[in-house]
């Protein structure tokens, strides 16, 4: 057959003809792996791409996530906020309650240094009536002598 116009036996031709559709066989099945072999390049290409931006995450979030990112920094700047607040109010809270303790401590001491005083007042007589009087170890002026 490569020759030309040779006559070849049944047989021979068959066998020929069966390589032939073996090697265009072959050939496709080679052509097919090689387009495999090209889309399995292209394939690893992408997964190495996306490796990347996967370590730059922040820089090559589509902006849905990048605002999903910003919605949950400030939830957790919001929740911080909360927790500080939340500690002052027990803080104020405790120093109410000491203001009141204070407040009723020192309505017992007035009412403790009345009571003492209506007890001196009875026990002692009227200071501003001593002095009408003269304590006992009081020298009193002479309104006539001049000094």
């Amino acid at each position: 057959m490569p020759g030309g116009h040779e006559k070849y036996s049944y047989e021979t031709t068959v066998k020929f003809l069966d390589l032939v559709t073996k090697t265009n066989k072959d050939t496709n099945k080679d052509q097919h792996l090689i387009i495999l072999l090209g889309q399995m390049n292209n394939l690893t290409q992408k997964v190495e791409e996306m490796e990347v931006m996967s370590k730059e995450k922040s820089k090559c979030r589509p902006p849905i996530e990048q605002g999903r990112s910003m919605d949950k920094h400030i939830e957790d700047m919001l929740l911080s906020i909360l927790q500080k607040l939340t500690e002052q109010d027990r803080v104020l809270d405790k120093f109410r309650e000491n203001v009141e303790v204070l407040n009723q401590m020192s309505s017992s001491h007035s009412r403790s240094i009345q009571l003492i005083e209506t007890l001196l007042g009875h026990v002692m007589p009227n200071p501003h009536q001593a002095q009408d009087k003269g304590w006992p170890n009081d020298v009193l002026a002479d309104p006539k002598s001049e000094i």
